[in-house]
């Protein structure tokens, strides 16, 4: 009997909500390496069952940080039914290896008398992942791919809803599942027996072997034990501990930067519309590796050695994640620009995906006090901002400070440089006074939250950029650097990405605030 070629493709998730549910760093780590070990197990199984690869094209080695995304394609031969067969093989290998972690993590945290327990994370572990994949016979790569990812769509969309009862305490850490307890609870319990049967199975932790891996405070589901405990049972990796995010702030007054980095347009470049990524048809199976191929050395060599490139005495770059097109960082103030630039500039590059390839970031600047989900919440909105620019390659910037206080804006990449040579003055040649004066000057002309006043008159405001800065200027700058700085304030104010008053307003407070913490003696 002849065999026929069919695309398969499988994804795992939860995604955001499975690695944001974080309290630590170590929570936010161990969540993108778990997916990308769970990814890893099914393409291992995936090359035994003589499946070809084709993204990502390769298994990459395993470090210590996850560069695996959490879906993948390959190519199998055989009749339906072996297809099937196949599917539900690389599915039962997920889930088994998926629910033993889970199962590691309890019995690594308690003593023998866990049978409740047990049950309580195997039927956690059960409802907590999600598994879709789907085929299509090979004919024409392009159209076989389009199909094949419509009928993925369609399989997500028909997923069975799961109801998730409390019947217990919730999980300290993600809120959604029932804290692990020493037995089952009753529908007659009161909050003080709930409270005393999770503490009592709580108090019977074992040791941290040297580091606090649960507080006392903490009662945890199965799933956030396991990210608590994920270096511990996969000691190879060479992960003992994670350092805080207090880490990151020395010298800043308690704040740090974290960078979620995402390609621009990647529908259009694994389509090939547009493109000449290489000497293959645009869209065609051949294409499509090379294209895995390329962002696979993206993310396992370039984003590693640019990293260790600002990994120095004078800041801190910790890599989370870095998975073809996706980066996520955390990044003490003094490189988050440079490390984003030089990550950016790379991606587009024959180094990266290609010379015309352009990537867009979100950079949440916030106090180590934060609670981390907040952080990556909002570190992904900046980068969803940043991604409604026209033409993309945009970066949304948002500092939050101690005080709660928010200032957010979105400029193009090219912008950057600019912004640089904005703060290094506000360190050295202008007192930052100018910046209220001009806020106050224009606020009177029309609302703050609406259009920019005075864009169809751009000498008119000029004007008056100059004048505040004269006015300012602490006397030790050149007339060509003050005349510098006019013109990129005069710039900033005329793009059309800063689209109100208020926002302009915002980006110089922020110019202000880093150039503060980065050079806190000479800013006034």
């Amino acid at each position: 009997m002849s065999t026929t070629s069919y695309i398969f493709v499988c994804s795992v998730g939860p995604v955001q909500s499975f690695i944001a549910s974080a309290r630590k760093t170590l929570d936010l780590w161990s969540g993108s390496y778990i997916l990308s070990d769970l990814i890893r197990i099914a393409l291992e199984e995936s090359e035994q069952a003589g499946a070809k690869l084709i993204q990502p094209m390769s298994i990459p080695k395993r470090t210590k940080v996850a560069s695996l995304p959490n879906r993948f394609l390959v190519q199998i031969d055989g009749q339906v039914s072996d297809v099937v067969a196949f599917g539900q093989r690389i599915e039962e290998t997920i889930r088994t290896y998926w629910s033993s972690q889970v199962l590691a993590g309890v019995e690594l945290a308690f003593d023998e008398k866990t049978g409740h327990v047990k049950s309580q994370a195997i039927e956690q572990a059960e409802d907590a992942l999600e598994i879709y994949w789907a085929y299509e016979r090979l004919t024409d790569y392009p159209t076989t791919r389009i199909r094949l990812e419509q009928m993925l769509a369609s399989t997500k969309l028909s997923k069975q809803f799961m109801t998730q009862v409390q019947t217990n305490l919730t999980c300290s850490v993600c809120h959604e599942r029932d804290a692990l307890s020493d037995r089952p609870t009753q529908p007659d319990d009161s909050y003080a027996e709930l409270k005393e049967n999770t503490h009592a199975l709580w108090t019977r932790l074992k040791g941290n072997d040297g580091h606090t891996m649960v507080r006392e405070s903490e009662h945890l589901c199965s799933i956030c034990l396991l990210k608590r405990l994920y270096p511990r049972l996969h000691r190879s990796i060479g992960i003992e501990s994670f350092e805080s995010t207090r880490g990151f702030t020395e010298g800043q007054d308690g704040y740090f930067a974290i960078v979620m980095a995402d390609g621009d347009d990647m529908g259009k470049w694994i389509a090939g519309r547009d493109t000449a990524l290489s000497s293959h048809e645009p869209g065609t199976l051949q294409y499509h590796q090379e294209l895995s191929r390329r962002l696979t050395q993206f993310a396992e060599v370039e984003v590693p050695d640019i990293t260790e490139q600002f990994n120095d005495s004078e800041g801190r770059v910790q890599l989370i994640y870095a998975g073809g097109d996706d980066v996520l960082a955390f990044v003490s103030l003094a490189k988050v620009f440079p490390f984003l630039r030089m990550a950016h500039d790379r991606f587009g590059s024959e180094h990266g995906l290609h010379e015309s390839a352009t990537m867009s970031a979100g950079i949440a600047i916030v106090h180590s006090s934060m609670p981390l989900q907040h952080a990556i919440r909002v570190a992904r909105e900046m980068e969803h901002q940043a991604k409604q620019l026209d033409g993309k390659d945009g970066v949304g910037i948002q500092i939050v400070s101690n005080s709660g206080q928010g200032r957010r804006f979105v400029v193009p990449f090219d912008q950057l440089e600019r912004l640089d040579r904005i703060r290094e003055s506000l360190m050295t040649d202008v007192s930052t006074t100018f910046m209220y004066h001009f806020f106050e000057a224009f606020r009177r002309f029309g609302p703050t939250d609406a259009e920019k006043p005075f864009l169809n008159t751009p000498a008119l405001i000029r004007s008056e950029i100059k004048r505040l800065v004269l006015r300012a200027s602490s006397g030790k700058a050149s007339a060509d650097r003050l005349e510098q700085l006019v013109d990129d304030l005069h710039s900033l104010y005329l793009l059309p990405d800063v689209r109100t008053l208020l926002e302009y307003f915002h980006l110089l407070e922020a110019q202000r605030f880093l150039a503060k913490r980065l050079n806190k003696e000479v800013v006034r």
